[in-house]
């Protein structure tokens, strides 16, 4: 599962560099392909099917499934040449960012 997610996260990083340079094929721009790849493999590798019983976790897993539609709602705004994606991208990176910063304290207790 984790590997899924680093995996994930390092497609979506070289996505957002690879968007500085505009590369494409055949029109479609790479950046959009490895943002949503790694989006899905973020959303996947996470294991929705278990619910925790904290309403705590509840909501740091609807928190980090919530990113998850933000990074994947960046790469469509890349295909679709629209310059809000840097928006959509940081929001979606700072909630992840905070869900497993948070995440692993709330799970201890």
């Amino acid at each position: 599962m984790k590997q899924g997610f680093a995996f994930g996260a390092i497609l979506v990083l070289v996505g957002a560099i690879i968007q500085m340079f505009k590369l494409a094929i055949m029109g479609i721009p790479i950046s959009a392909i490895l943002i949503l790849v790694g989006g899905l493999c973020m959303l996947f590798s996470r294991g929705f099917n278990v619910i925790p019983d904290d309403t705590r976790l509840k909501r740091l897993k609807f928190q980090e499934f919530i990113s998850n539609i933000l990074i994947i709602l960046s790469a469509y705004l890349i295909f679709i040449n629209d310059t809000r994606w840097m928006i959509t991208l940081l929001i979606g990176a700072v909630v992840e960012l905070w869900v497993t910063y948070r995440m692993p304290e709330e799970g201890k207790k």
